[in-house]
């Protein structure tokens, strides 16, 4: 998993869309099975194939940070003294670890949520998804801007917020 993970890390997001269509139309014209839809036409909305392209950067990114920060809790002293007293690796890591990093993990989130919102505009052009962010781009009239932009923002903040305030509840810590 480490491997893909970090292959996918080093791809941009526009090298990878192309591959993926690419196997999902050779698959097709060798076994006749779609797996599913990779491009929006007429009335037919490609939605599964845009939301898992888009949730692949995000998902590399967090992948790549918890796995960082919990191997290194994992190297500290606690983590040694826990297991000398005879707690197994999953107590050790639900217990002790888990409570740590969900700092660390909260500020990396936001950054990966918008760092996902600003590729977004890109992947719905280059797949020919006509979402809200193509829907800002071509419309400026005000009130379409700040409804499109509340009906974005507001979900993310709460989302946000939700999760700052959880981690407060599970550390202790005031974010």
């Amino acid at each position: 998993m480490k491997h893909i993970v970090k292959i996918l890390g080093y791809l941009p997001d526009i090298f990878y869309i192309p591959c993926v269509i690419v196997f999902i139309i050779f698959f097709y014209q060798q076994t006749g099975i779609l797996i599913m839809e990779v491009a929006s036409y007429g009335e037919q909305e490609a939605i599964v194939f845009p939301s898992i392209m888009l949730s692949v950067i995000p998902f590399v990114q967090l992948y790549k940070i918890l796995d960082q920060v919990i191997t290194e809790e994992l190297d500290k002293d606690y983590v040694v003294l826990a297991r000398a007293k005879g707690l197994n690796d999953f107590e050790i890591l639900l217990r002790h670890v888990l409570s740590n990093v969900w700092i660390t993990f909260y500020i990396n989130f936001k950054q990966v949520v918008w760092m996902t919102l600003s590729s977004l505009l890109i992947m719905e052009v280059i797949l020919g998804y006509f979402g809200a962010t193509q829907f800002l781009y071509y419309y400026h009239a005000p009130i379409m801007l700040m409804t499109i932009l509340v009906l974005m923002f507001v979900p993310i903040y709460l989302v946000l917020f939700v999760i700052q305030k959880l981690v407060e509840f599970r550390t202790g810590v005031k974010l």
